[in-house]
C-alpha cells in the first residue's frame, strides 16, 4: 500500500512516524497485517509570545519583558519582521522588530499608573509576514501594579488596621501625614496588617519600602 502525504493550505509535511519513516511525501507499507502510520504536519509559519507572568511594578520601578518566537516549517526563522501591538489604558502603540538567528526578538516596556489604580493591564499581540504568508500570535496580557498598596481594614484594640500589599519580605514603613508611625515586613501571602493608634480620620496615609518603593496615598 502506498500512502501520500498532502498538507492542507498553511501547513507543511515534516515527515512520517510509525511504520513509515523519512520525509518523502510517499511511503509504501506492507499491508499484510495492521500497521500504524502517522503523517506529521507543522504550520508553514507560526509565531508565539512569551511575556512576564507575574505582576510588574509600574514605571519607573520595573519593565515587563516580552519575547516573540517565529518558526517556518518547524525551524527558527531569522531576520523576520515582527509587528507588535501594545494596547494599554493610556492608548495603543506599535513596534516593528526583527528576529535574531534563533528566530526570536525580545523587548521591554513599562507603564505609568494613576494613584487610585490597583492593577493596570496591557494586551500584547504580534504578527509576522514572511515567504508570502502571515501568522498571528495568540494574544497575551501583562499586568502592572504599585510596588506597595494600602487599605484601611477597620479597628482593633490598639488602633486602626491598615493592610499593606507588596512582595514578600519587603520592609515597609507606614506614614501618616508624612511621619512614620509603624514599621513591618510583608509576609509570604504578599501582605501585612499594621495596627496604629495614629491613623486619624482625614489624615493622609502612604507607605514606603525598599529600593525607593512607595504606595499611592489614601485618606484615613
Amino acid at each position: 500500500m502506498t500512502l501520500v502525504a498532502r498538507a492542507r493550505n498553511g501547513f507543511w509535511f515534516s515527515g512520517w512516524a510509525g511504520a513509515c519513516g523519512g520525509r518523502s511525501r510517499t511511503c509504501t507499507v506492507d499491508a499484510t497485517r495492521a500497521r500504524e502510520v502517522h503523517a506529521l504536519f507543522v504550520r508553514e509559519l507560526e509565531i508565539g509570545l512569551d511575556a512576564t507572568s507575574r505582576l510588574v511594578f509600574h514605571l519607573p520601578h520595573e519593565r515587563a519583558t516580552v519575547t516573540a518566537s517565529v518558526r517556518r516549517r518547524g525551524l527558527p526563522l531569522a531576520n523576520a519582521e515582527v509587528r507588535v501591538t501594545l494596547a494599554c489604558a493610556d492608548g495603543t502603540s506599535f513596534r516593528s522588530l526583527r528576529t535574531d538567528g534563533r528566530g526570536r526578538v525580545s523587548f521591554a516596556f513599562g507603564q505609568e499608573m494613576r494613584n487610585e489604580q490597583r492593577v493596570a493591564t496591557c494586551r500584547v499581540t504580534a504578527s509576522v509576514t514572511a515567504h508570502g504568508r502571515t501568522a498571528t500570535a495568540e494574544p497575551t496580557q501583562v499586568g502592572f501594579i504599585h510596588p506597595l498598596w494600602l487599605e484601611r481594614r477597620g479597628e482593633r484594640p490598639g488602633g486602626s488596621v491598615v493592610r499593606i500589599w507588596g512582595r514578600a519580605g519587603e520592609d515597609v514603613e507606614l506614614l501618616v501625614d508624612g511621619a512614620t508611625v509603624a514599621r513591618a515586613r510583608i509576609g509570604r501571602p504578599g501582605w501585612v496588617d499594621v495596627v496604629s493608634p495614629h491613623v486619624r480620620r482625614g489624615a493622609t496615609l502612604s507607605v514606603t519600602g525598599d529600593a525607593g518603593h512607595h504606595s499611592h496615598t489614601i485618606r484615613g
